[in-house]
């Protein structure tokens, strides 16, 4: 469901993320021209070829004006995918729900609309659009530090690398940790939303502190869940910075020593090592943010953005009634997904009659009127209809 959502959201937006993805490839420069206008003032500085350093600084301040203007329109039209996404998800769970309207349905329908599509938005599509910088920025990398020297690149990239294999580790256990929060939440929610809507009858029932103790007892469970899930991220992205840390000091080391042996200039390896930070940055990131599209693929397997298939089912009979008889309910059974509400519900109602449906919350009334109109299949009985109201658009 999740690749299925992503395909129709690029289809429908095409032009959108192709400027999206260009204006990501120029943002992605940053992580080559700090590194280059450092390494070339510092061998500049070097050579005492002074008169260059204003020049090199104009260059830099093109660049990097360049550089935030691009950035501006990444963000801007990174906000305008935010926006067709959220309108396409919350489109999608409100169409389905007016295509198959029932009770249990609301909760779930609300709680998505309210909260998951948000979710989705800063964990899914935020994580898409810096995804694809990363991946840019990983390649725009990699062609400039080979560019300086290709062994000693090499030695910089391999160290990269090993803190990208952290993140890859841990992923089912984050992942795990975000599926266990997204079940508690629902289920405080759904028990929140039960003890607002059934206040009445609960307080009714003298069960007021019996429900206000279930609805703390799964708010404890939901925030301690919650808590666990951060850790477990925090933990990997940890565990990945203590890695990244001690690759560098190895790369480093690694860089010196090609200095010493006259290889590459100062400002070669301070370039080198800046853009390889630059590098090994977006790898563990997108290992990361792939970790990140995996653990959030739970709230694409919502029962809300799943369409019903159309029910084709008729509850009516069209028939000659006797006197003035124009609705007969014959020994019905009344509910919804085979949960039976009303049982043996036998009536008629005459040319004239005037009728008044009264009851408690949830004991059927409006299950009675959706079966009369043919919105919810009857389970049992038959609902005979006057044939003449059959030619005047009964419904």
């Amino acid at each position: 469901m999740m690749i299925y959502f992503f395909k129709k959201l690029v289809t429908e937006n095409k032009a959108l993320f192709l400027v999206t993805v260009l204006t990501s490839a120029f943002t992605a420069l940053d992580g080559i021209i700090s590194p280059y206008i450092i390494g070339r003032v510092t061998d500049t500085l070097s050579q005492k070829h002074f008169d260059n350093i204003p020049k090199i600084l104009l260059l830099y301040l093109c660049l990097m004006l360049f550089l935030n203007f691009n950035f501006y329109l990444w963000q801007f039209f990174g906000g305008k995918i935010k926006k067709a996404s959220n309108i396409s998800l919350r489109s999608t769970a409100y169409n389905n729900f007016i295509a198959d309207p029932e009770e249990k349905k609301i909760t779930n329908t609300l709680n998505f609309i309210n909260v998951n599509v948000k979710q989705i938005e800063s964990q899914f599509i935020d994580a898409i659009i810096m995804l694809i910088y990363c991946i840019e920025q990983t390649i725009v990398s990699l062609i400039y530090i080979f560019s300086i020297n290709g062994i000693a690149a090499l030695a910089f990239l391999i160290c990269g690398l090993i803190p990208a294999t952290i993140p890859r580790i841990t992923r089912n256990w984050v992942q795990a940790g975000t599926e266990d929060w997204n079940i508690s939440y629902e289920a405080y929610n759904l028990k929140v939303n039960d003890a607002v809507r059934g206040f009445e009858t609960i307080r009714h029932a003298n069960s007021i502190e019996k429900i206000k103790l279930l609805v703390q007892n799964a708010l404890a469970i939901e925030e301690k869940k919650y808590f666990l899930m951060n850790f477990r991220r925090n933990t990997s992205d940890f565990l990945a910075q203590i890695s990244y840390s001690v690759s560098m000091v190895i790369s480093l080391s690694v860089g010196t020593y090609f200095v010493v042996n006259g290889q590459i200039l100062v400002g070669g390896l301070i370039s080198l090592f800046l853009a390889s930070d630059r590098l090994t940055s977006p790898i563990i990131s997108i290992v990361g943010l792939v970790n990140q599209l995996t653990s959030v693929n739970p709230l694409f397997k919502k029962s809300v953005l799943k369409s019903t298939p159309n029910k084709k089912f008729s509850n009516l009979e069209f028939s000659s009634l006797p006197e003035k008889q124009k609705i007969v309910f014959k020994h019905c059974a009344l509910g919804y997904s085979g949960h039976i509400l009303l049982q043996d519900v036998n009536f008629k109602i005459s040319k004239g009659d005037k009728v008044l449906i009264t009851g408690r919350s949830g004991i059927g009334k409006s299950t009675l009127i959706k079966t009369l109109l043919n919105e919810t299949p009857l389970i049992n009985g038959k609902i005979i209809i006057d044939k003449t109201l059959e030619k005047n658009n009964f419904r």
